[in-house]
């Protein structure tokens, strides 16, 4: 499994997140678990704000 990696990189949590998702699929994850993600960021979204940086 590729391993993420550090960057200099500005992005938001939202960003971040949205980049999780794209690697979930490209790892041919199944899509309930893809949506499981997704609604635990959207949970998240409560108390972090999405254009926050990671």
């Amino acid at each position: 499994m590729m391993r993420l990696k550090m960057s200099k990189q500005k992005l938001t949590f939202k960003e971040g997140c949205e980049m999780y998702i794209q690697d979930c699929k490209s790892r041919n994850l199944r899509e309930g678990t893809i949506n499981h993600y997704r609604s635990s960021y959207k949970k998240m979204y409560d108390y972090f704000p999405p254009d926050m940086p990671p």
